[in-house]
């Protein structure tokens, strides 16, 4: 399982993820209202890593809204240009 927040880190080949929302709210000492919000991107190296995690969020207290599966299948991009003169 590994914790990604910069796209350089994402792997390159088909894997599982987790979408995990995280978010609280705090009043400052001049009771003002701040929230925090963030979708941490969790990756897993096998299938197996993958059900353990949910099992054990699942009994963490998350809801289905607190956390998305996903299966990822990244692709490449060719950019190419053929410029005719005549």
């Amino acid at each position: 399982m590994n914790y990604h927040k910069n796209l350089t880190e994402f792997p390159k080949d088909a894997h599982f993820a987790a979408l995990v929302e995280d978010s609280f709210s705090y009043t400052d000492s001049y009771d003002q209202a701040s929230y925090y919000n963030s979708l941490n991107y969790i990756t897993f190296s096998s299938e197996s890593e993958l059900e353990k995690w949910v099992v054990e969020n699942e009994t963490k207290g998350y809801s289905k809204k607190k956390f998305q599966i996903i299966r990822v299948e990244p692709v490449s991009a060719k950019l190419s240009f053929k410029l005719d003169l005549k």
